[in-house]
C-alpha cells in the first residue's frame, strides 16, 4: 500500500468520522442529519465550510466556536482521528489486497459494505 492510498483512506475516514459526529449529536435528539446544516449547539450560528474541515478546523479555531467562543468538546476531533486511523487499518487488510489481484467491481461493493458495517 502506498502513501497515497493510505492518505486517501485516512481522508475518507476523517470525513466519515465527521459524519459520525453529526449522527451522534442529532439522532438521539430526534433531529434530521441533513437539515439544518452544521451549526454551533451553543449559539446556533451556522458553521462555514472552512470551519468544518475535520481535525484542521478544530486546531485553527483553537477548539472553540467562531461565533460565541464556546468550547468544542475534544470528542469531536477524537472521533474523527480514530475513524481516520481505523479506515486506514481496514483498508490495508480488506480493500488494498483486492486491488493487487484485479478484483471485479462488485467485490468492491461487498468490501465497502463490510467496512461500513464494522465502523457502525
Amino acid at each position: 500500500m502506498t502513501v497515497v492510498h493510505s492518505s486517501v483512506a485516512f481522508l475518507y475516514g476523517l470525513l466519515l468520522g465527521s459524519f459520525f459526529n453529526v449522527m451522534i449529536w442529532r439522532v438521539p435528539r430526534g433531529e434530521s442529519i441533513v437539515r439544518p446544516g452544521s451549526h454551533c449547539p451553543g449559539c446556533g450560528k451556522p458553521i462555514r465550510a472552512w470551519q468544518n474541515i475535520p481535525l484542521l478546523s478544530y486546531a485553527l479555531l483553537g477548539g472553540k466556536c467562531a461565533g460565541c467562543r464556546i468550547r468544542i468538546p475534544l470528542r469531536y476531533p477524537a472521533i474523527e482521528l480514530v475513524t481516520g486511523l481505523a479506515t486506514v487499518v481496514l483498508a490495508q487488510h480488506l480493500l488494498f489486497p483486492l486491488l493487487e489481484h484485479h478484483t471485479p467491481w462488485w467485490q468492491w461493493v461487498v468490501v465497502t459494505a463490510q467496512m461500513l458495517s464494522l465502523l457502525l
